[in-house]
């Protein structure tokens, strides 16, 4: 299957407005370097997005993008987020439950030097996945949760 771009872009837009009305404190879109991280918070910390179309827990592990495009050598997932300059990496999944309901969760990436050493560390152990798109591959490892959960909060705002 060749993961289509445009329905894609369409799930990143929807990401972003969700982005927008949940974060905890005020947070915008930074329009000035659309090549840069995606959002500011007003502590000033910088937010890349990355949003998903199934349910994280149908598998034990997350799928962290390394090269965004594998010939060109593009970084993607953490290692992207870490050359725009970003704090903190968020994944939003957005799926429908057993009943059909929309459902979203939240997934906060800190550490992110940290992050990606660990996978570049372990990466012979992971699975690697190629996604073909039209015109280039975007490949990653799929990473289990537990091995990267200190790294990982739930949610937006941490809870208790």
């Amino acid at each position: 299957m060749v993961w289509q771009f445009d329905k894609q872009m369409d799930v990143g837009r929807q990401g972003e407005r969700l982005l927008l009305k949940r974060w905890p404190n005020p947070i915008r879109r930074r329009y000035e370097d659309l090549k840069g991280v995606d959002f500011e918070d007003s502590y000033g910390t910088l937010i890349e997005l990355k949003t998903d179309t199934h349910d994280p827990e149908d598998t034990p592990n997350f799928f962290i993008e390394r090269w965004s495009d594998l010939a060109s050598k593009k970084p993607g997932g953490p290692w992207q987020a870490l050359e725009k300059g970003a704090d903190l990496l968020v994944y939003l999944y957005l799926f429908k439950d057993k009943d059909g309901k929309q459902q979203e969760k939240w997934f906060r990436l800190k550490g992110l030097h940290s992050l990606t050493k660990r996978i570049e560390d372990g990466s012979m152990n992971y699975k690697v996945v190629q996604i073909p798109n039209k015109g280039w591959t975007t490949e990653g490892y799929l990473v289990p949760r537990d091995f990267i959960k200190d790294l990982v909060k739930e949610g937006l705002v941490d809870q208790g």
